[in-house]
C-alpha cells in the first residue's frame, strides 16, 4: 500500500500563498501551484514520484500564459504551446523531450507563419511558410537541410520561382515565371553551381538572349519578402 500524500503550503510574511503542493515519501506527488508577488498563479503542474507528469502551465506575473505542455516522467511529451505576451507563437509535438511531429509558428498578429514537420528535433519533410496568412513558400527538408523542390508564391498564389535542392545546395533546374505562369527563365544547377548561362523567355514564351525578364521576377521576389 502506497504512503498517503501530505499537503504543504508556503506563505510570505504577509500571509500570501506562494506555493501549494503535495508530498509523498518526501517528494512531490500530485498537483503543485506556485504564485507570484501579485498573487497570480505562475505555475500549475502535476507530479508523480518527484517528476513532472501530466499537464503543466506557466504564466507571467501579469497572468498571461508563457507555456502550456504535457509531461511524462519528467520530460515534455505531447503538445507544447509557447506564448509571447500572452500570444501563441509556437505549437509543436514533443516525444520523450524531443520535438517530433507537426510544428506551427505564428506571427505577431496571430497569423500562421510556418507549418513544419520535425523528426528528432530537426526539420524533416514538407514545410510551408506564410506571410499574413498567405502561403509564400513550400519546401522539403531532410535533417534540417533543404532537400527537394522549393516553390515561391506571390500574394495572389501564383508561382514566382521553383527550384530543387540537394543537401542545401541548388541541384537541378531553377525556374522563374511571368505573372501568368509562363516560363521566364531557367538555369540548371549542379551541387550549387550553375551549369551554363540561363535560358530566358519573353512573356509570349519565345526564347530570348536578353536579360529583360530578370528584373521583373527579382522585383516580384522582393515584394514577396516584404509582404507586398
Amino acid at each position: 500500500m502506497s504512503a498517503p500524500t501530505t499537503l504543504l503550503e508556503q506563505h510570505d510574511d504577509a500571509g500570501r500563498l506562494l506555493q501549494r503542493c503535495h508530498l509523498r515519501d518526501g517528494v512531490l506527488h500530485g498537483p503543485l501551484e506556485q504564485y507570484g508577488a501579485q498573487g497570480k498563479l505562475v505555475l500549475q503542474a502535476q507530479f508523480e514520484d518527484g517528476k513532472m507528469h501530466g499537464p503543466m502551465a506557466a504564466y507571467a506575473d501579469d497572468g498571461k500564459p508563457v507555456q502550456k505542455s504535457q509531461f511524462r516522467h519528467g520530460v515534455p511529451h505531447g503538445v507544447m504551446d509557447i506564448f509571447a505576451n500572452g500570444r501563441l507563437i509556437s505549437r509543436q509535438t514533443m516525444v520523450d523531450g524531443v520535438a517530433d511531429g507537426p510544428a506551427l509558428s505564428y506571427d505577431e498578429a496571430g497569423h500562421l507563419s510556418a507549418r513544419l514537420t520535425l523528426k528528432a528535433g530537426q526539420i524533416h519533410g514538407p514545410a510551408e511558410f506564410y506571410h499574413e496568412g498567405r502561403r509564400v513558400r513550400t519546401a522539403v527538408y531532410h535533417a534540417n537541410l533543404l532537400h527537394g523542390e522549393s516553390v515561391d508564391y506571390d500574394a495572389q498564389g501564383t508561382v514566382v520561382q521553383s527550384c530543387t535542392y540537394q543537401a542545401n545546395l541548388l541541384h537541378g533546374p531553377l525556374r522563374r515565371y511571368w505573372p501568368d505562369g509562363t516560363l521566364m527563365e531557367e538555369t540548371l544547377y549542379r551541387e550549387g553551381k550553375p551549369q551554363g548561362a540561363p535560358k530566358r523567355y519573353d512573356s509570349k514564351g519565345r526564347a530570348t538572349g536578353s536579360a529583360e525578364a530578370t528584373p521583373d521576377v527579382v522585383n516580384r521576389l522582393h515584394r514577396l519578402l516584404r509582404g507586398g
